[in-house]
């Protein structure tokens, strides 16, 4: 068993390394809902990209299908936005392919 005040005598002559302020050293409850909120919300913007992905550019949807992928707790919609970008990227590939077919002939 650890005698508490023993502990507490060790731990209290420890010195805080230079540059690290030990109340900032621990996330406060606010950052934590501040970067959860910041999730939701490219959450929110990634699922808008897909849902009309004919009018943004690959590059944004493809943004967008890696933003679903790791933050969705969803699996069929990290599923889907996985499924996505395997098309894209089929899509860009072939193309690139066929122009420079075309270039070398």
């Amino acid at each position: 068993m650890i005698d508490r005040r023993l502990f507490a005598e060790n731990t209290a002559a420890v010195a805080t390394p230079p540059g690290l302020q030990t109340d900032q050293s621990v996330p406060s409850a606010g950052a934590c809902q501040a970067h959860s909120q910041w999730r939701n919300d490219r959450l929110i913007e990634a699922r808008s990209i897909l849902a009309d992905f004919v009018h943004h550019p690959d590059s944004l949807v493809v943004l967008a299908c890696r933003a679903v992928q790791s933050i969705s707790t969803d699996r069929r919609e990290r599923s889907d936005a996985l499924g996505l970008l395997h098309i894209l990227n089929a899509t860009v590939s072939g193309s690139s392919t066929a122009a420079a077919r075309r270039a070398a002939s």
